[in-house]
């Protein structure tokens, strides 16, 4: 979505009828979502709202947020209805409060065909889920908030040791999403073997 939009910029299009945009698939830093709402902008758009959503394979069905600034989150409301999510302790499956971190479990409860129960993600949440009411629409259903990754990741992907000294390559992706002046990226790191490790956004 950031690629179209910012070749239609460097097109010197004029979106003014764009209000909103739906992301899903992948995680949507605020930097990539600033970038996007002011070029949108500077093509004529007035106030731009950015949704996200999250979803997997196994669930059949995606969670959307509320249309907010791009550096605002209101969380992924759930259906409970249709759903129980839980959030337990990656190492000793322990169910979580309210509001805790720990990895998201789902369990259907309207599903037809395959059915999984207390589904292990593998998607580690920050800030858990809660039932607050939503700021934004004021709904009272649970929301997933805070920072969605992969549990597996935090210990192999995230986390690398280059020349001793542990990186953190989510701080560095924050850091280049939010540069102005970088449009996109993508880091290499390669070893004098023929492994090679690649980020990119």
């Amino acid at each position: 979505m950031y690629h179209v939009i910012r070749e239609a910029h460097e097109q010197g299009r004029k979106w003014p009828q764009v209000s909103k945009i739906v992301l899903g698939g992948e995680k949507s830093p605020q930097g990539i979502r600033r970038k996007m709402v002011t070029l949108l902008q500077e093509m004529g758009a007035g106030d731009v709202r950015v949704c996200g959503t999250y979803g997997f394979t196994e669930a059949r069905l995606a969670w959307g947020e509320c249309p907010t600034p791009p550096e605002e989150y209101s969380g992924y409301h759930l259906f409970p209805e249709l759903g129980v999510f839980e959030v337990i302790d990656p190492e000793t499956g322990e169910v979580q409060g309210e509001g805790q971190p720990g990895e998201l479990v789902y369990t259907p409860l309207d599903a037809r065909g395959t059915v999984v129960l207390r589904y292990r993600t593998g998607d580690y949440v920050d800030g858990g889920v809660t039932w607050e009411p939503c700021p934004y629409c004021g709904r009272t259903v649970p929301r997933i908030v805070g920072k969605i990754g992969r549990e597996s990741n935090t210990k192999e992907l995230q986390l690398a040791k280059l020349k001793g000294t542990l990186v953190n390559f989510d701080t560095i992706q924050q850091i280049l999403d939010d540069t102005t002046e970088v449009g996109e990226w993508q880091l290499e790191i390669r070893k004098p073997t023929t492994t090679r490790t690649t980020w990119t956004n």
